[in-house]
């Protein structure tokens, strides 16, 4: 399981290595509801998965597939269209209309922020080519305030995203001799 939300009484469960599938269930008493999207190659389906989002007042889960493109689908798993993104993107958070993408694209921010039809709002955190890149587990999630927070890959900072979706340290990290200095 790489992620779970819990929204609207259902929870929304990412089985994105094996099943290769978001799973439903009903969250008050835990029962299966159903599957969103498949795997396949025709236009409502997916080859890789590898986050989602949910927006529960339009009712869709935002599905970032293949790495480069964002699926929707409503509710009751029914597909709706897929938007290609223009970036490499490994993971994402859905939030207060916006989409925050992780990305390792040379040239292009690391933390990428677009609108609800996908235009670039803001980009942070530029890649150079030949920086080193691994993916990893959790830099970007939403914490239990609502906030974003993100860390980069060899970075000792931790940030949080203020209201205009900037990067704002949160904690900095003193790793001694063994801190990560990314000015090279």
């Amino acid at each position: 399981i790489q992620k779970v939300i819990v929204k609207d009484s259902i929870i929304f469960v990412l089985d994105g290595r094996l099943a290769k599938k978001i799973f439903t269930f009903n969250a008050h008493n835990g029962k299966f509801i159903k599957n969103v999207g498949r795997l396949g190659h025709s236009k409502e389906e997916y080859t890789s998965i590898q986050d989602f989002g949910v927006d529960t007042e339009k009712k869709l889960i935002y599905c970032l597939c293949d790495m480069d493109k964002v699926k929707v689908y409503d509710y009751n798993g029914n597909f709706i269209s897929t938007h290609d993104l223009g970036i490499i993107a490994y993971r994402m958070v859905y939030h207060n209309g916006k989409f925050h993408f992780i990305s390792t694209d040379p040239g292009k921010g690391n933390l990428i922020i677009m609108d609800q039809k996908f235009n670039l709002v803001k980009q942070h955190f530029i890649n150079e080519p030949g920086q080193p890149e691994l993916v990893m587990v959790e830099p970007i999630q939403i914490r239990w305030d609502g906030k974003i927070t993100y860390r980069r890959y060899l970075d000792n900072n931790i940030y949080v995203l203020d209201e205009n979706d900037d990067p704002q340290i949160l904690y900095s990290l003193n790793f001694g001799k063994n801190s990560f200095n990314l000015e090279g």
